[in-house]
């Protein structure tokens, strides 16, 4: 937040009614107001006197710390998308990412389905079928000639349409957070989401990597040892 000073000032009409609306106008962002004073004009053709003040006000938005609303909403977006990407890396792995992708694309439809079920965002007819339409035209763009072999396998259905479902309730998460934040922009809303969903998955991923470390260096010790006893 950034502190102004303003200076305001009226010589036509109800000068004072002039001044108390800037005043208002300015709603919560008005810190301080000083007393009137009036002046006379300087230069120019004849006018009536002037009346003046200065105001303190504060632009840009004010967050106070997390609601107890917030959290599970952006716990919700921060964890699914962590377990949507380690799925999509799984299908990597698995060289069956042509076909993943591919059911990766219904992401939109459930992100609908899920936004009508925990949002209660209303949905149309014609919505529907825009991303039915939407969605079966990426489906068949990200397909390559050969690949609707992989179809008939079930691991990487599972895995598409399992990482969508995972994106598709990020993305309801991070919403439902945005909207628990009150009083505030969306954009300044949205960034404010954004730091905190960065934390958290910040701290889960380090933490994950910690037990993965402990785990390998723990098998590590068990090989030595064994290796020692042997010997």
């Amino acid at each position: 937040m950034s502190r102004v000073l303003l200076s305001i000032g009226s010589n036509l009409g109800d000068r004072l009614a002039r001044l108390q609306s800037v005043v208002d106008g300015l709603g919560d962002g008005l810190r301080a107001v000083s007393p009137v004073y009036e002046t006379e004009p300087v230069g120019g053709p004849d006018q009536p006197d002037f009346l003046n003040a200065v105001v303190l006000a504060v632009t840009g938005d004010y967050v106070t710390w997390p609601t107890a609303a917030f959290w599970p909403w952006l716990l919700l977006g921060a964890l699914s998308q962590i377990i949507a990407t380690g799925l999509m890396l799984v299908a990597m792995n698995d060289r069956s990412f042509v076909v993943t992708t591919a059911y990766l694309k219904t992401e939109a439809i459930q992100t609908a389905i899920f936004g009508f079920v925990f949002l209660g965002d209303h949905l149309t007819w014609l919505k529907v079928i825009a991303i039915l339409i939407a969605t079966v035209g990426v489906v068949i763009t990200a397909l390559r000639p050969g690949a609707e072999k992989g179809f008939a396998e079930v691991r990487p259905t599972i895995i598409g349409l399992v990482s969508a479902a995972a994106f598709a309730l990020s993305a309801i998460g991070y919403r439902g957070a945005i909207i628990t934040v009150p009083g505030v922009s969306f954009v300044t809303a949205a960034s404010y989401t954004l730091v905190w969903g960065l934390f958290a998955q910040t701290v889960v991923l380090t933490k994950m990597i910690q037990m993965i470390k402990k785990k390998k260096i723990s098998r590590e010790g068990r090989l030595c040892r064994q290796q020692q006893v042997e010997s």
